[in-house]
């Protein structure tokens, strides 16, 4: 679970394959959420960019992917189209800075 590094979303990676974005704009009393990814396995690990705009996952069986964090769409250039992008953490196990 981690908080976006603007302070709007929280993402939630889950044991079900998914994650789930709640949206923090209209208070916790009135907040959103949404269930999206393509994970063929649990959530392991997940990471925010440091402008919020997307996020990256491993799960259980390694694979790697990358979201865009306004629509929660897959990107599916993978990390290629990610290199360079800097990252609020670094918790994912895999990837460039790996």
């Amino acid at each position: 679970m981690k908080f976006s590094p603007d302070g709007k979303s929280l993402v939630v990676g889950s044991h079900d394959n998914f994650l789930y974005h709640f949206d923090l704009a209209g208070g916790i009393p009135n907040m959103k959420s949404k269930k999206f990814g393509k994970s063929s396995s649990f959530i392991s690990h997940f990471d925010w960019s440091a402008d919020s705009s997307a996020i990256r996952t491993i799960d259980g069986s390694y694979e790697y992917l990358f979201y865009d964090a306004n629509s929660l769409q897959q990107n599916t250039g993978g990390a290629t189209g990610y290199k360079d992008i800097a990252w609020h953490t670094q918790c994912c196990i895999l990837g460039w800075g790996v």
